[in-house]
């Protein structure tokens, strides 16, 4: 089935983005970080440090790293039971919607609004990306099966 196969997918990309969204946390915190501070286009700090890295007074970065274990623990669960892949692909279809808006929104801060590009944050782009292609794919061989 090649459901298995995207929850494979799925599970990589989780993991990418807990990775991306992790160091972005740590970097969130610490003052002078160099870490992917490459130059004035790439700058995970003007990134990290402006008003739009926070909601709520807590870090995105944060919010990336629950809704990346979240992604990682569906696709582990799924590929266990087709029961429970089917049960909460809604659930997580509509999160994955979520979160790929709210990245697009990030993405238009950094180059629109900050004019500088976080690294981190482009990994964390393309994951959510992938995973949400991944959860349509999904979806549609669900609807499929089901008929």
């Amino acid at each position: 089935m090649k459901w298995k196969a995207l929850l494979g997918v799925m599970l990589i990309f989780a993991v990418l983005g807990i990775a991306a969204s992790v160091l972005s946390y740590q970097a969130h915190f610490e003052e002078g970080s160099t870490f992917c501070s490459l130059n004035e286009t790439f700058d995970c700090d003007v990134v990290n440090r402006s008003s739009y890295s926070e909601m709520f007074g807590i870090p995105v970065s944060l919010f990336g790293i629950i809704a990346y274990v979240a992604f990682f623990l569906y696709a582990g669960m799924s590929l266990s039971s087709k029961k429970i892949k089917e049960r909460y692909a809604h659930v997580m279809m509509l999160l994955a919607t979520v979160s790929l808006a709210f990245s697009l929104y990030l993405t238009s801060i950094e180059a629109f609004v900050l004019e500088t590009w976080c690294v981190l944050c482009i990994m964390s782009q393309v994951a959510i990306l992938a995973i949400f292609v991944s959860l349509v794919m999904i979806k549609k061989e669900l609807e499929q099966t089901s008929v």
